[in-house]
């Protein structure tokens, strides 16, 4: 298991480059995280084969365009994942699995910043692109799991790209999975992150 710890103004880097289920490889991704006690940033930086987003409404099926994703859990029970398309579109939804979860509120989602390097318009790009997004997460948005600050907490999480309607579909994440299939609801691979003060 994966395990970061990510002190109060200091970023970390990481790969997201586990392929759990042998898909083709056609995609590299690294993300950067830091937290400021009050808020999480965590950008993306991807570069892929046919970078597609047509899913513009919040809530709506990003993981089907070219989508990167964040699970966290600062409890035993519940977790919240946090998924965002190239374009900034965002799906977002907690509770203690896949078959029970609940969106949140689309007032809540625009308190999380998504800044796209390729823009907000649908778009469809053959050969090779390099994009990345950036979310500003505040604390706030874990209100559900009882975090109003983020200094000093412990957490366990993944990070994920995929891309289910690409031409390629993929799947990778950070921290491995053993699962026969594609699945990133599984907070038992989730790796551990602390958020030192």
């Amino acid at each position: 298991m994966k395990r970061v710890e990510i002190a109060n103004g200091n970023t970390i880097t990481a790969a997201v480059d586990c392929n759990n289920w042998d898909f083709p490889q056609c995609a590299a991704v690294t993300f950067t995280i830091s937290h400021s006690g009050d808020a999480i940033t965590l950008r993306f930086d991807t570069e892929e084969e046919e970078c597609r987003a047509v899913t513009t409404h919040a809530n709506g099926p990003v993981w089907q365009d070219s989508c990167v994703e964040f699970f966290i859990s600062f409890d035993k029970h519940n977790y919240f994942n946090i998924e965002c398309n190239c374009i900034g579109v965002l799906h977002a939804a907690w509770g203690p699995n896949r078959e029970q979860r609940t969106l949140l509120p689309e007032n809540l989602l625009q308190e999380i910043i998504t800044t796209p390097s390729l823009g907000h318009r649908p778009l469809e790009l053959p050969g090779t692109t390099r994009w990345f997004v950036e979310l500003r997460i505040p604390a706030a948005i874990f209100s559900l799991s009882g975090v109003p600050s983020l200094n000093g907490v412990r957490a366990r999480a993944n990070f994920y790209k995929c891309g289910d309607h690409q031409k390629q579909p993929h799947y990778l994440s950070w921290n491995p999975i053993q699962t026969k299939t594609p699945d990133f609801h599984c907070p038992e691979f989730f790796g551990e992150l602390y958020f030192s003060g």
